[in-house]
């Protein structure tokens, strides 16, 4: 049996790279058995074994190298499972948070899948929608406006990164200028909320109820003539509009470069009058 092990030899048996466990004798992790003089070459025995298996479990289990140095060095139990809890605590934060993005990705699926539905196009529905959470920048918006420097300035008063934005956005008509039939400005931009931390001074809530709503090919741009009809749906119907517009872009720029694959859908809210 070999007396002596190479930092390769070392390396190729622990799968640890070479350049690692130099620098595990740098910062005192590691001491080697024997230190060639002329060479500076780096040997160990198996001694080290033991030590080596210890630090890569730790790793393992997300310990930092000084939080591994200090249990090699010291052999305490307690110490280290006062880092395995502290390891856990962070690992279930982890866990949540990974949760949260497939939740996120999961309701993108689905509303791009939706969004492809060919047979809701065109066709004016009622649905009930719970309450939703919204970040909102009160600011005038003309209709054939880039959207573009309104999310950023929407983006830097909530303070939310842009990654959290993608097919959420929506604007706003005010109650009163649908029920005058005026749909070339709109009065607010927003985002739909998916478990986001943000200041409550911008926070507001899409209120839960009935909606009237059609989706129709096309962006913002397009929108009046399919308020038009919605408009004369509520009225068909004795509805009385209870509050502001809610028009979401699902397919647009951002997933598609053929505009005849855009799709937006307008949601005003309503009553039995």
């Amino acid at each position: 049996m070999k007396d002596v092990f190479t930092i390769g030899e070392v390396s190729r048996l622990f799968r640890i790279k070479s350049s690692a466990l130099r620098y595990y004798c740098d910062i005192g992790l590691l001491t080697p058995t024997y230190v060639d003089p002329e060479t500076g070459y780096r040997y160990f025995s198996t001694a080290h074994f033991e030590r080596l298996n210890t630090i890569k479990y730790l790793q393992t289990l997300g310990l930092s190298l000084q939080e591994i140095q200090t249990f090699v060095d010291n052999r305490d139990p307690v110490y280290l499972l006062d880092q395995l809890h502290a390891q856990r605590e962070i690992t279930q934060q982890k866990i949540k948070e990974l949760q949260e993005i497939e939740q996120k990705i999961n309701n993108r699926i689905q509303q791009i899948e939706d969004a492809l539905t060919p047979h809701v196009i065109g066709v004016i529905q009622e649905q009930v929608f719970p309450t939703r959470e919204i970040v909102v920048l009160r600011q005038t918006i003309p209709s054939g406006a880039d959207l573009e420097l309104f999310i950023r300035n929407l983006e830097n008063s909530s303070k939310l990164q842009s990654a959290v934005f993608l097919g959420k956005i929506g604007i706003s008509i005010a109650k009163h200028k649908i029920e005058k039939c005026q749909f070339d400005l709109y009065d607010a931009i927003f985002l739909l909320l998916e478990n986001e931390a943000v200041e409550e001074s911008v926070q507001e809530e899409l209120p839960e109820g009935l909606y009237v709503t059609l989706r129709f090919q096309g962006t913002h741009v397009n929108a009046s003539k399919y308020y038009e009809q919605l408009l004369q749906y509520i009225k068909q119907k004795h509805y009385e509009i209870t509050g502001d517009s809610v028009e979401v872009t699902y397919i647009d720029y951002g997933l598609s470069n053929n505009t005849n694959e855009f799709v937006t859908e307008i949601q005003i809210p309503v009553k039995t009058s």
